[in-house]
């Protein structure tokens, strides 16, 4: 009895021909069928495959026979319409059904050699401890506290401000042990600590550039230039950190570039969803001579006492 492999996306599973191996295997929506294709555009009985025989004329390298049994929908072999009711397939041939795509492999197809991940690695050997990770919320915390601090006009308040601040390493343990989660189902090593060290890392940057746009209209008064250093900033934080996440919770390659471009797509969707909003046909042209500092400093008058002390001076001028 032979064996071959059936792949369907990240999934193989081994297939051994029975005894009668004239019947070959049955491939379909149906639960008779030896191997079941949960597609709605595949019939109950799709397509079967035939181990090769002696008597018939088999081409040199045929792992099977495929045999088409329904026609509502085209067979595709390799990404091209099967012109025809059957075909031979060799180790490594792709066929689809409906919308489903599977991959016929002999036993001894060669497989590429593994991949190396130094990173992945060093964490798998000797992870991140809970002091690391605690340490890097602390520090978020701080930089947040701190941004709070520096921009608010009123009186600053220790109990106020720190609840504020609190916000944001709380959302970002929610972040992690979401990532966490996916890592726990995808690959089964949750990595919580990675994570959180990670996007505590990401989370501190966006805070740090996060008035870049200000700084570069305050030293420059070039808005283009300040929108695209903002952007490149924001693509390069957002996806690097949606990088690290995806190369912890799963398997695929290229993890930076795909959150490189994870990333650039949402800056764009912002960007196109901000061009669309009133207010920017409603802007009105001002003179930007005069400029504001470009950190603004706590005042130690608050806002109630300012405007109480303004409507006193009002009502101390006199009638015309």
């Amino acid at each position: 009895m032979g064996k071959i492999i059936v792949q369907r996306g990240r999934f193989s599973y081994p297939i051994i021909w029975g005894e009668d191996a004239n019947r070959g295997m049955l491939l379909g929506r149906g639960f008779h069928c030896d191997y079941i294709i949960p597609d709605r555009f595949v019939d109950a009985e799709q397509v079967r495959l035939c181990p090769p025989t002696v008597e018939a004329s088999v081409p040199e390298g045929a792992l099977c026979h495929l045999q088409v049994l329904d026609q509502t929908n085209p067979v595709l072999i390799n990404g091209s319409v099967l012109d025809g009711f059957s075909c031979w397939l060799r180790s490594g041939d792709r066929f689809t059904v409906g919308r489903t795509t599977l991959t016929v492999y002999s036993p001894m197809h060669p497989v590429r050699e593994a991949d190396s991940f130094v990173l992945n690695h060093w964490f798998m050997r000797h992870g991140i401890r809970t002091w690391a990770a605690l340490c890097a919320i602390l520090v978020l915390f701080a930089v947040a506290l701190m941004d709070q601090s520096l921009t608010t006009y009123e009186t600053f308040t220790w109990h106020d401000d720190a609840l504020q601040s609190i916000f944001i390493p709380g959302m970002v343990v929610v972040w992690a042990a979401v990532w966490a989660f996916i890592g726990r189902l995808l690959r089964g090593q949750p990595l919580f600590m990675a994570h959180v060290v990670f996007a505590c890392v990401g989370a501190t940057a966006s805070l740090l550039f996060w008035g870049v746009y200000d700084y570069v209209m305050f030293m420059t008064n070039l808005e283009g230039l300040a929108v695209v250093i903002d952007f490149v900033l924001f693509v390069l934080i957002f996806g690097l950190t949606l990088g690290f996440h995806l190369s912890f919770a799963s398997s695929l390659r290229h993890t930076f570039v795909i959150g490189v471009m994870l990333a650039f797509g949402l800056a764009g969707t912002i960007g196109l969803m901000s061009l669309t909003d009133d207010k920017w046909a409603q802007a009105v042209d001002h003179n930007k001579s005069l400029k504001a500092p470009p950190i603004p400093h706590p005042s130690p008058v608050s806002v109630d006492a300012y405007i109480s002390a303004y409507d006193a001076l009002l009502q101390s001028l006199p009638e015309e």
